[in-house]
């Protein structure tokens, strides 16, 4: 099962900090199977009732912007943050359920992408 991809965008004008979710031509994260279909939330929600973790690798392509660390600065304070389907969120202060496989986007002005990879226990 894997993240739908999102189509590459610039998303100026949208307000830092905000849930990629909440911007004009945001939407939620959705899944597909293996065949492309759509994965219903029911049938995510019965995968955790029985898995005891899971585990997802995210790319985030990268242009004038910086996904974890920004080498100027020496910062988080950009970083990518994630929700949970619990609603929690999952920040660069959270090391034990994220970790940056590859962070290509420490110099902002580049275009490149970051990896990260995400953990959780039930």
């Amino acid at each position: 099962m894997c993240l739908l991809q999102v189509k590459l965008s610039s998303w100026k004008g949208e307000k830092p900090g905000s849930w990629y979710s909440q911007f004009r031509k945001g939407k939620q994260f959705s899944y597909s199977g293996s065949d492309g279909s759509p994965v219903h939330v029911v049938q995510l929600v019965f995968l955790k009732l029985l898995s005891a973790s899971s585990r997802q690798t995210f790319t985030y392509h990268c242009q004038n912007s910086a996904a974890w660390i920004h080498t100027a600065t020496f910062s988080h304070q950009h970083a990518l943050r994630f929700r949970g389907s619990s609603g929690e969120e999952l920040t660069h202060q959270d090391t034990h359920y994220i970790t940056a496989l590859h962070d290509g986007c420490q110099v902002t002005h580049t275009d490149t992408t970051s990896q990260h990879y995400t953990t959780a226990a039930r």
